[in-house]
């Protein structure tokens, strides 16, 4: 599916990202790449926040989850949601260079 994305075949990577969560719908690193890739090249906000919220139901503190799912809300508007959702990144993952990166271009 990475290989589909690089190449711009969306549709292709989708198909197979489907694949793995009829298989395994929790597969983690497939829900975070997929949502990364539904945010940033099709704007799919619904769908994205989706899959950041099935990976949360099962690891609340998911670094990755929470920073893709404060971007989500970033790109909404909704200031107080990413606010909350950073915060939590950082929170459970104080060291997390990744989450604090995003949380300081935030505020």
């Amino acid at each position: 599916a990475v290989l589909a994305i690089e190449r711009g075949r969306l549709d292709k990577a989708a198909e197979y990202f489907n694949r793995v969560l009829k298989i395994d719908p929790f597969h983690m690193p497939t829900c975070l790449t997929y949502g990364r890739m539904l945010l940033e090249t099709k704007c799919d906000l619904e769908g994205a926040e989706r899959m950041c919220k099935r990976v949360l139901r099962r690891n609340p503190g998911q670094v990755h989850a929470l920073v893709g799912y404060a971007q989500v809300a970033q790109v909404r508007g909704d200031a107080a949601m990413a606010e909350e959702l950073y915060s939590r990144a950082t929170d459970f993952h104080e060291r997390n260079v990744a989450a604090l990166i995003h949380k300081a271009l935030y505020l």
